[in-house]
């Protein structure tokens, strides 16, 4: 887990430098349950955490977020990115993971099959029928270079309880051979958290070939349960395409995740 609570300043010019810690709390879940890894949070963690070493040579993803079957970001985001730490005192900026160059599940460490991203924006997807992107946007961008079987977001700033991950997790089936899974879960959960603020979560899957052809491709979209372990452990290259659930219609949308510095 990489989790940054306080920045200097924060990506797209937002005012809410600093954000409310989400993770602590859902680590000592999994730890309950008998989970291994780690957390590291703000200054400890940096984008070459998820950065494999064949795509830069200071990746370490396979020390980090690639050692591990799950890996998780809580922080600031924008479309695209994750926003790590301060880099020069004298910017207003700060310093950026472009989720494109997340390689988790293959290259060096080629274990992680989940990733979360509780941050603005990582699930934002274009929202112009016409364009070639759509309905996929700049997370077609990341998952192209990346074999997660499902990444777990938002389409817009999420608003997420200190215990809203551990809500989550402890809402999955534990038993292997349930029918439900993460999709309806994350939704559920995360869609009204306890504050009451309505957000936007999303839901990506993906599928091997061979499953493709073996199930409907719902099947493992709907199934995935990090719980059980269900449809977690088979990290073949040979991803194929990807189911989307978003909880936003796919039409009429406006004037969310805009104005930041990094479009697609």
């Amino acid at each position: 887990m990489a989790e940054v609570t306080t920045y200097s300043t924060a990506p797209n010019n937002c005012q809410d430098y600093d954000v409310a810690t989400v993770t602590e709390d859902f680590e000592n879940t999994l730890k309950l349950d008998q989970w291994s890894g780690q957390r590291r949070i703000s200054s400890e963690t940096r984008p070459s955490d998820f950065y494999d070493q064949g795509f830069t040579a200071y990746g370490k993803d396979h020390v980090y977020a690639d050692s591990k079957r799950v890996a998780v970001f809580a922080g600031h985001g924008h479309v695209g990115a994750h926003g790590f730490r301060l880099t020069d005192p004298e910017k207003p900026d700060v310093c950026i993971g472009e989720t494109g160059a997340y390689m988790g599940g293959q290259g060096q460490g080629d274990e992680q099959s989940l990733f979360i991203s509780v941050a603005s924006c990582g699930g934002a997807f274009d929202e112009d029928p016409q364009s070639p992107n759509f309905p996929f946007g700049c997370f077609k961008q990341s998952w192209n270079l990346s074999q997660f079987r499902q990444w777990l977001g938002f389409a817009d700033s999420p608003v997420v309880d200190p215990t809203g991950l551990s809500t989550f997790y402890s809402s999955l089936p534990p038993n292997y051979d349930s029918v439900s899974g993460q999709l309806d879960t994350w939704i559920d959960v995360m869609e009204f958290p306890e504050s009451g603020v309505a957000t936007m979560p999303v839901v990506y899957t993906k599928e091997t070939l061979a499953e493709s052809q073996q199930f409907h491709g719902e099947t493992i979209h709907d199934q995935m349960n990090m719980r059980s372990g269900k449809h977690m452990s088979d990290n073949s290259p040979n991803k194929q395409y990807i189911i989307m659930t978003p909880q936003v219609p796919l039409d009429g949308i406006t004037n969310f995740c805009v104005g930041g510095p990094f479009p697609c």
